[in-house]
């Protein structure tokens, strides 16, 4: 997509002005729920994965997402959370644990402070260790006031993730190499690795006294990294490092929340972000810039309304790191950023890009099926496997050159539950689907297809029982 001036485009904005005008109640205290609740309790916990596609069969168990965390709230104050997580886009290796998290909060006044600690069961040693999460956004130190105002800030990671159906997971997320090498080759000595790095910083935000169901937040933050000091060093075509040095990486982020409930008529929530940072180019980005503006609303208790529209800016020399390893992926002839098969950038890198989706249904008793539409951009990159980046043809020389997907799914709620199947057609401009009987050891052999369909499954469980909490 290369401009705004679309029926689909038009038709998000309409929607997305209009309902956010219907709405009438404020919610502050909607967030505070869980105080109400003292002891031990499951808080939350979603379950998502493909079950199956045309291009790869059965899916089931291949790449499992799921999220849960158990809540001690010993008073309104003070609380203690176990968090499970295993997350495909973060783990090294496929279903295996991402983590377990240990977080405690405590709020006295204006004043809350939260931090997220790590809890290894098996280090380099084979013991059990507990150590502070080096990349959560969870740790932070905030404070508001009476009169609406209110800073946070975030010693590791400063939280900037964009976006809900086109989620780009930290788009402030740093790459260098650790190790100072004389050269960057493409097998790394004993000390040689690339390190990943998210920026700490500042938040500041206002939610006006007279209109709560409103909240205005901006953030920045730097974070250092290591760089060759010569001039002529770069990682394309010149990768001999005569000295390294420490540089900076400036990163920022805005954005605009709109948060109403009328219990008897709607709900309706309208959310805006966007972050960014300075340095792409030295520090291996995936991203160097990204946007969304999303909404959901369910008026006079029946009809359902979602729609989000993303922007993404890729980053000018993203670094094509090994799932498997510390460093870049083996490829002949060695090329650490992003490349296809005859060795030539791929044509989304340092490049922007625009992807729409809207869904509406129709609230019936307990369920809520739904119809929807999404495009995405040939360049627009995010962090699932639909993106320009992973999406590609059979030699990587294009994207899907542009990928609309059309499906039917329903929200089916048993209590605090909602079940959430979803079945979906893709139709992308090039060939970029497998064949699964066309599967060679040599994927420029194989034979790919223009079309796909997906059927996936989401279930999540919500101690307040509130979808659009999701």
């Amino acid at each position: 997509m290369r401009s705004l001036k679309t029926p689909t485009s038009l038709l998000i904005l309409f929607l997305s002005l209009l309902y956010t005008q219907t709405a009438q109640a404020s919610n502050r205290e909607r967030a505070y729920r869980l105080l109400d609740k003292t002891g031990i309790y499951l808080e939350r916990m979603t379950y998502e994965e493909y079950v199956y596609s045309r291009s790869k069969k059965t899916e089931l168990g291949d790449q499992v997402k799921l999220d849960s965390s158990v809540r001690y709230q010993y008073d309104p104050n003070n609380y203690a959370r176990l968090r499970f997580e295993t997350d495909p886009i973060e783990n090294r290796f496929d279903n295996k644990t991402s983590r377990f998290e240990l977080v405690g909060g405590h709020e006295r006044g204006n004043f809350s402070i939260r931090v997220d600690s790590d809890l290894n069961t098996n280090d380099d040693d084979g013991s059990t260790s507990i150590g502070l999460d080096l990349d959560s956004r969870g740790t932070f130190i905030s404070y508001r006031a009476d009169e609406g105002w209110g800073a946070r800030f975030y010693p590791f990671n400063f939280d900037s993730r964009v976006g809900r159906e086109y989620y780009s997971y930290d788009v402030t997320r740093l790459y260098f190499i650790e190790g100072s090498p004389t050269n960057v080759n493409d097998t790394p000595n004993a000390d040689e690795k690339i390190a990943v790095k998210t920026i700490p910083g500042l938040e500041l935000s206002y939610q006006p006294p007279e209109k709560p169901q409103f909240k205005f937040y901006v953030g920045a933050g730097l974070a250092t990294y290591l760089y060759p000091t010569n001039p002529d060093y770069d990682i394309l075509t010149n990768r001999n490092a005569t000295r390294w040095e420490r540089k900076e990486s400036f990163g920022y982020k805005a954005g605009i929340t709109y948060l109403s409930s009328n219990p008897t008529k709607d709900m309706t929530i309208f959310n805006f972000q966007y972050s960014g940072h300075n340095q792409s180019e030295e520090t291996g980005s995936l991203l160097a810039q990204a946007a969304t503006l999303n909404g959901r609303t369910l008026i006079n208790e029946k009809w359902f309304i979602d729609f989000e529209i993303g922007y993404s800016k890729a980053g000018k020399a993203p670094y094509r790191v090994d799932r498997d390893s510390d460093w870049f992926e083996q490829q002949t002839p060695f090329q650490p950023v992003y490349s296809d098969f005859f060795n030539n950038i791929q044509d989304w890198v340092g490049e922007s890009d625009m992807a729409y989706a809207l869904e509406f249904g129709h609230k019936y008793k307990e369920n809520l099926p739904y119809a929807f539409i999404r495009y995405q951009g040939e360049h627009f990159i995010f962090s699932e496997r639909q993106s320009a980046h992973l999406l590609r043809t059979a030699d990587d020389t294009a994207s899907h050159g542009g990928l609309t997907r059309v499906g039917l799914g329903t929200y089916q709620h048993y209590g605090n539950f909602t079940i959430n199947p979803e079945f979906e057609w893709l139709s992308a401009k090039n060939p970029v689907f497998g064949n699964s009987s066309d599967v060679r050891e040599d994927r420029v052999l194989s034979s790919f297809k223009k079309e796909d369909f997906l059927l996936s499954l989401r279930v999540s469980y919500n101690f307040d029982g509130d979808i659009f909490a999701q």
